[in-house]
């Protein structure tokens, strides 16, 4: 069913529910991450910009596992991710998007050598 709805769409839809509670705005999110196209990601860096907090961590929750059916477990957007994710981990100051980061980061491959 929400194959019919575009991506821009479901994003509109997801930061609407950004603030429930339910599976709704968990299935929108798990329906983009298996998008994974590259105008999902550069909307979701769009997102991680934000002024409000509940909005990046949103971007990042998306973020964190784009293009989950890849079988390269790089995926195509892993180095602008970690990237980004340990960019914002140096100056964020919100406890929300901290833990968003965090498990963010857990679900990616991080090498920092």
């Amino acid at each position: 069913m929400m194959e019919s709805i575009s991506s821009d769409v479901l994003i509109q839809q997801c930061i609407a529910l950004v603030h429930s509670d339910g599976n709704e705005l968990w299935d929108k999110i798990h329906e983009l991450r298996e998008r994974g196209t590259r105008d999902i990601y550069d909307q979701c860096v769009g997102l991680c910009v934000s002024d409000n907090p509940c909005i990046r961590a949103l971007g990042v929750d998306i973020l964190c596992q784009l293009d989950v059916r890849t079988n390269d477990p790089r995926k195509q957007f892993h180095k602008e991710t970690v990237d980004l994710f340990l960019k914002m981990l140096a100056t964020e100051e919100s406890n929300e998007v901290l833990y968003s980061l965090g498990v963010g980061l857990g679900h990616i491959d991080v090498d920092v050598d």
